[in-house]
C-alpha cells in the first residue's frame, strides 16, 4: 500500500469519529477538565508547563524524524488533508459540545467560551490529529497515536499531569 493510500484510508477512518461526544462526561481513571475554557487554558497554564512542553517536545521530535522518513511534502499533505477534510467535522463536534453544555448547564456561558476558545482548540486538535497520522504513516506508535485513542472515544486530550510522559496521565475534556 502506498503512503497516499494509507493517508486516504486513515482520513476516511477519522472522518467516522464522533468528535467530542463524550467531552465533559465524568471519568475516574483520568483527570477531566471541568469546562472547555479550562481545557484550552489548561494546555498552557492550569496543568502546568509540562503540558505545553510535552506537546512541543513530542511534535518537534516527530517532525525531525518524519522529515527524514517521509519528507516535507508528505507532512504538509497530511496537515492540509486534516484542515480540508476533518476540520468541519471537528467544528461540528465543538458546536455540539456547546449545545450539550447549554442544555445541561444553563449557567454555562456558551457565547463567551466559544468566542474566546474555539479557534485555539480547533488548531490544537488539528495538530494532534495530523501528527497522529504522521506517526501511523511512519508505522510508529507514540504520543500522538495515544492521543488519537482519546479522540476516538469522543474526548479531547488537552493536558498532562504527573510524571513525565509516558508515565504521567493525560487530561481530557
Amino acid at each position: 500500500m502506498t503512503l497516499q493510500e494509507k493517508l486516504d484510508r486513515t482520513v476516511a477512518e477519522l472522518s467516522q469519529f464522533s468528535w467530542l461526544t463524550s467531552a465533559g462526561d465524568p471519568r475516574t481513571d483520568v483527570v477531566v477538565a471541568r469546562a472547555f475554557s479550562d481545557a484550552v487554558d489548561g494546555y498552557w497554564d492550569s496543568w502546568g508547563p509540562k503540558s505545553a512542553d510535552l506537546w512541543l517536545r513530542e511534535s518537534h521530535r516527530l517532525e525531525t524524524s518524519a522529515r527524514g522518513t517521509l519528507g516535507d511534502v508528505i507532512i504538509t499533505s497530511v496537515f492540509e488533508r486534516v484542515g480540508t477534510e476533518l476540520s468541519e467535522q471537528i467544528c461540528r463536534g465543538i458546536e455540539s459540545y456547546f449545545e450539550r453544555m447549554e442544555r445541561n448547564k444553563p449557567e454555562y456561558d456558551v457565547a463567551g467560551v466559544f468566542q474566546a476558545c474555539a479557534t485555539d482548540a480547533l488548531r490544537h486538535m488539528e495538530s494532534d490529529i495530523a501528527w497522529a497520522i504522521v506517526e501511523r504513516l511512519m508505522k510508529y506508535s507514540g504520543f500522538f497515536g495515544m492521543l488519537l485513542d482519546w479522540y476516538r472515544e469522543g474526548r479531547w486530550p488537552c493536558g498532562w499531569v504527573g510524571a513525565a510522559y509516558p508515565n504521567g496521565s493525560v487530561v481530557v475534556l
